[in-house]
């Protein structure tokens, strides 16, 4: 018997052997590449310090790189590249355990208030009764100065003025720990936070008042002055653009900041496929950049004695990084920017020394940059899609390089119109597939006729939006600045009703059940692989792609029976016609949407509510003091009054109550105790068997989370 059973292991072992020469020789002739991957491998160094359950020893994270270091210094031969990988992903861990630490700003652990909060204004964002404050050098009544949060966002009450950009103020507010992720697997809100110094969140029950305290410091005082021409602009635009909605958007492209913008027109722009005009990133930065060397070139180019002596060429470089510079500042460098900054920087400094930028080259320098100064941005979504999208442009530019130049080197009547239309087409293809994963993974939609309004909306931007923006900047300080206004809000209106139009078409949004983190990995590893290699054997990377593909379609059905968020008030149950019903649409209607997103669901349509009493054609029963449904012979009660939980506890396996349960003897209890204890809890079905997940048992002990062990 033993030797039959050794034969499927010994095949893919005499496979790899027998592939291996082919596999080192196929590396060896692409040594050129390999710097493309140390930014991959120090990535995944940062995620694997991002994802463990505790909090990881800088200590021990800064011996283990001093070991690997050592190591690459002592290796000779064809070792040597594997201690060097090894060695890039410690670092990525050390980084990132450094950068954790070295934040270590308090996040709160519980509610608190009502209670006077005292801080310095330093961002204000939305608008009516929608406004929220961002203060810093915060103090909070009973909270003691080690455990008060750097930074405290709070929700200004309903009629209240707008209070000033730098002000110290003081406003009765109920405060609490950032909201933690409405399901295990959600987007967690706590991680992004922290990394803003951002430890606490909540509402004012009455207006602020302003209060005396010391000046701002440097860097704060900095951070307030730009702030002020951020309001300043917004100002400016509203005052120019009659229309709202054309006005926010147009703010927006100048300042950076969405969160003035209507939420039914970013809903235009995500259906759309166009919500990426709204994030400052290559498109923008380039244009800046480029429209400012161009103008500034011919200008020094009309006057002879210049156009002789001066190096023309480098003068317009420098001047166009500066204003991509003064850009990114004034729009508060998030990381599609700095990203753009950074490649945008290579290539004119490339121009200062006579030298041509290598175009992947200059993403992977910008990739390794933006992670050590920022490790925990490669867990957000900018980061990610910004990236994708860039890398797949450039590897399909290069595999296409020979068609592309032979198209430019035709001879026909509009030719340049031509070859713009076809670039246009080829980058706004390429970009949507590659950022389709990120979309389905962290949105769980994707937006298919994105092609037909790029190709309007990015010649609008192009030739009209962000030029007319860098004639603002140059008009504003004189008065001058409201005709130039009035013409990029044309172009910007011009978008907004693009978006309006395309995401009202039928099909323009396809919805899908949130898809595995580890179906996102197989196919970025996959596309990675086909981006990073030049030769034939980069389409290996089809596997890991189908791979993704696979646990994606397979996790499609497999969607929680039972949600419940935090305290027990919104639960969710999934009836036998797959329709999630919830207890009541009042109560955490942020879950409610994300819950209904991550179904697939529409989450703008009626909410199906859970009936007083009845049976619903899900076969879900419900009194008025609780709710039975049963799935593949599981019984699940969702218990809503006291009266219920007795029988409940008989004959149920799961039972689900904001009550506290007591002695209940059901193999399973969610009560309030649990939901206290681990926060929002998900129960899957399958196989006539469940699995119980929690966000506390998904996020484990970490400093975002409001609790550590270690580090």
């Amino acid at each position: 018997m033993s030797r039959p059973r050794s034969v499927p292991v010994a095949f893919p072992t005499f496979a790899v052997g027998a592939l291996w020469p082919a596999i080192v020789d196929r590396a060896l002739a692409e040594r050129e590449r390999w710097a493309l991957w140390l930014p991959v491998l120090f990535g995944l160094g940062i995620l694997s310090h991002l994802a463990w359950p505790v909090e990881p020893s800088v200590t021990i994270a800064g011996i283990a790189l001093g070991v690997c270091a050592t190591v690459l210094l002592l290796s000779r031969g064809g070792v040597r590249p594997a201690v060097l990988a090894v060695a890039v992903i410690v670092a990525g861990v050390f980084v990132a355990a450094l950068r954790t630490a070295a934040i270590g700003a308090p996040v709160l652990d519980r509610r608190i208030g009502p209670a006077d909060v005292i801080g310095r204004v330093m961002a204000v964002d939305g608008t009516g009764n929608r406004q929220r404050v961002t203060l810093s050098g915060v103090s909070v009544d009973r909270l003691a100065a080690a455990r008060t949060p750097a930074r405290v966002r709070v929700r200004l009450a309903a009629g209240d003025a707008t209070p000033e950009i730098g002000g110290r103020i003081r406003v009765r507010a109920i405060v609490f720990p950032p909201p933690s992720p409405s399901e295990p697997g959600a987007f967690d809100f706590r991680l992004q936070a922290y990394f803003d110094g951002l430890g606490a969140t909540g509402y004012a029950i009455a207006p602020h008042r302003r209060v005396a305290g010391p000046e701002p410091g440097r860097w704060d005082a900095a951070r307030i002055a730009l702030e002020r021409l951020r309001r300043h602009i917004a100002a400016r635009v509203d005052a120019a653009v009659t229309d709202p909605a054309t006005a926010k958007v147009t703010a927006a492209l100048m300042h950076g900041e969405q969160t003035d913008i209507d939420p039914e027109v970013m809903a235009w722009f995500r259906a759309s496929g166009l919500a990426h005009l709204l994030s400052i990133s290559g498109l923008h930065i380039s244009l800046v950049a480029g429209t400012v060397f161009f103008v500034v070139r011919a200008m020094l180019a009309a006057v002879p004695p210049l156009a002789l002596r001066w190096p023309l060429k480098k003068i317009a470089a420098v001047a166009g990084l500066l204003a991509a510079t003064a850009y990114s500042l004034v729009v508060g460098a998030p990381v599609p920017t700095v990203r753009s900054l950074l490649m945008t920087a290579l290539v004119l400094l490339a121009v200062l020394v006579d030298r041509v930028a290598i175009s992947m080259r200059s993403v992977a320098f910008a990739a390794a940059v933006v992670l050590a100064l920022f490790p925990e941005s490669i867990a957000g979504v900018s980061f990610q899609m910004s990236f994708a999208a860039v890398v797949a442009l450039i590897a399909a530019y290069e595999a296409l390089e020979r068609p592309l130049a032979r198209l430019r080197a035709t001879e026909r009547p509009g030719r340049g119109l031509l070859h713009y239309g076809a670039g246009l087409l080829l980058s706004s293809a390429v970009a949507t597939v590659a950022t389709a994963p990120f979309s389905l993974h962290h949105f769980q939609q994707v937006a298919p006729l994105g092609l037909i309004a790029n190709m309007i909306a990015v010649p609008v931007t192009a030739f009209v939006v962000m030029p007319m923006a860098i004639v603002v900047a140059i008009a504003l300080p004189f008065g001058l600045d409201e005709w130039p206004i009035v013409l990029m809000g044309w172009g910007v209106g011009l978008i907004v009703e693009t978006a309006r139009i395309v995401a009202g078409l039928p099909h323009a949004v396809v919805r899908v059940p949130a898809t595995p983190s580890s179906a996102l990995a197989a196919v970025v590893v996959g596309g990675l692989w086909i981006c990073l290699w030049r030769g034939g054997w980069r389409w290996a990377g089809l596997l890991p792609v189908a791979l993704g593909v696979g646990l994606a379609l397979s996790a499609a059905g497999g969607r929680p029976a039972v949600l419940v968020d935090d305290d027990g008030r919104l639960v969710g149950l999934m009836d036998g016609d797959g329709i999630r019903r919830f207890s009541n649409d009042r109560a955490g209607a942020f879950d409610i949407q994300t819950w209904r997103r991550r179904d697939g669901d529409d989450p703008e349509t009626p909410v199906p509510l859970l009936p007083p009493t009845g049976r619903t054609a899900g076969g879900i029963v419900c009194t008025r003091s609780a709710c039975r449904m049963e799935r593949e012979g599981v019984v699940v009660a969702w218990v809503r009054a006291r009266a219920g939980l007795g029988d409940a506890c008989l004959t149920a396996q799961i039972i689900v109550t904001a009550l506290d349960a007591g002695q209940c003897g059901a193999p399973t209890v969610i009560d309030r105790t649990a939901l206290i204890r681990d926060g929002p809890h998900a129960v899957t079905i399958a196989d006539g068997t469940w699995r119980v997940t929690t966000v506390r048992g998904e996020s484990g002990r970490r400093r975002w989370t409001g609790v550590s062990s270690g580090g």
